[in-house]
């Protein structure tokens, strides 16, 4: 690639986001009550992505209404006091995230390579909650009351070291698969 066809892509970059930024403004001219945000963060460098957030969020504390849609569920989860998960036009779940993250049938999920060092502890696994296992990676989500220090003490007795082992949350995304189905549509 040429240098001048660089600069032309480095240009067209950064007006994308800066044409993110001017439509922001432009909206908030007549000092609305409400603002419609649909996807601002589309086609935007990480810069110009955190600036958005950043004045979105210090509009929503100074008391502007925004509702925010996004595909991004990290976006959602950052910026949204209330989620709506909506498919094919339709309101599968409405609430905050805690509220929305209680309809899942687990509280965490815990990440691990899938290796012949681990196969023993899946199979010890399966009986205390949900296990899967996909390019390489295990993911078993407990059953609720499955004890977190009960898998630690079990990957103790197989050997295992901590630092395999990834605890999270649900998140957003989970839920969404789960509403919808975990299957791709068109």
């Amino acid at each position: 690639m040429q240098l001048a066809d660089r600069r032309k892509d480095l240009v067209k970059e950064f007006s994308g986001g800066m044409q993110r930024r001017l439509n922001l403004a432009a909206a908030l001219l007549h000092e609305p009550s409400l603002l419609l945000c649909d996807e601002p963060t589309v086609g935007v460098d990480p810069q110009s992505r955190n600036a958005i957030f950043d004045y979105l969020e210090e509009l929503n504390r100074g008391g502007l209404t925004v509702i925010y849609s996004t595909h991004y569920m990290e976006e959602a989860t950052r910026l949204c006091s209330r989620i709506g998960i909506i498919d094919h036009g339709k309101i599968l779940a409405l609430g905050s995230i805690d509220e929305l993250l209680a309809q899942l049938p687990f509280e965490e999920e815990i990440r691990f390579p899938s290796s012949r060092d681990t196969d023993s502890l899946s199979g010890e696994l399966e009986s205390h909650g949900e296990l899967t296992t996909q390019d390489g990676v295990s993911r078993f989500r407990p059953k609720p009351g499955y004890a977190l220090s009960a898998f630690y003490s079990l990957t103790e007795r197989h050997g295992l070291p901590p630092r395999l082992f990834m605890s999270q949350r649900p998140t957003l995304e989970a839920l969404f698969l789960q509403l919808t189905g975990r299957t791709l549509r068109e």
